[in-house]
């Protein structure tokens, strides 16, 4: 028979255990975010350091990464994150708007076809204000039975007609395959 002044250490030392347990989640919870941060610091810090290396950079807009990933799904739908990296060198370091058109290119039903990501993207990105750098992220659909082959981009300033820069990328090279999205950081 357990008396009185052992019940209430027992009691005590239960009560303990469950601080102790939430003190413990909430730490976790905690670490998790702090880790968050401390990686889109890193990669704030990353783009910052390409940035200081000037001569490294062409003049005027390019953009620095390009990446899509595959989203988990529980349709047959074919959807994608994506990242990219706008980047802009030029002398006045102004912050400017820049009109971004990226464009799939590839086959559906065996007809070339070229799809915007205004077309496919649930958070379109066409006009982003960028001083040094902005990264655009969003997720897209593929319609059924396109394949895609490349992205293309354009870049130019909003009040220039023609792009002052563009890219093209093979499907298979700007599809990776991540554990998790990167950070998101907007200047």
């Amino acid at each position: 028979m357990i008396d009185e002044r052992s019940a209430l250490r027992l009691a005590r030392a239960e009560l303990d255990a469950t601080v102790a347990e939430q003190a413990l989640e909430l730490l976790r919870v905690d670490l998790v975010e702090l880790r968050s941060e401390l990686e889109a610091a890193n990669e704030e810090l990353a783009l910052y350091r390409q940035m200081l290396s000037i001569d490294a950079l062409p003049e005027g807009l390019s953009v620095s990464e390009m990446a899509l990933w595959p989203l988990p799904s529980d349709s047959a739908e074919r959807r994608y994150g994506y990242r990219w990296v706008l980047m802009q060198n030029n002398k006045q370091r102004e912050s400017l708007v820049v009109v971004a058109t990226l464009t799939l290119v590839g086959e559906l039903d065996g007809e070339p076809v070229s799809l915007t990501l205004d077309e496919l993207d649930d958070s379109a990105v066409s006009s982003l204000r960028v001083r040094y750098f902005t990264i655009a992220r969003g997720e897209l659909t593929l319609p059924a039975r396109f394949e895609p082959a490349r992205l293309d981009v354009a870049l130019r300033y909003s009040w220039m007609k023609q792009p002052q820069y563009t890219a093209s990328y093979p499907w298979q090279e700007v599809q990776v395959a991540l554990a998790e999205p990167p950070a998101a950081i907007i200047d």
